[in-house]
């Protein structure tokens, strides 16, 4: 999450929930909740509260094969 933070913000939460389970849009979804879960924005950036879970999703769904 790099291009949210002023420095790379890794998603440890998300990576626990998705250790050990099957690579299903659903999981992807779920793991981008817990991501997100105590992000807040700054007014100016509120719009990425928004845009962030479906990013991580997509990347997930990417990087997993599942096209």
């Amino acid at each position: 999450m790099g291009g949210v933070a002023h420095k790379p913000w890794r998603l440890s939460a998300a990576e626990i929930f998705l250790q050990g389970k099957m690579a299903t849009i659903a999981n992807f979804r779920q793991a981008a909740t817990i991501a997100m879960k105590e992000a807040k924005g700054f007014g100016q950036n509120n719009f990425k509260l928004k845009l962030a879970p479906n990013a991580i999703a997509e990347a997930l769904k990417i990087a997993s094969g599942l096209l």
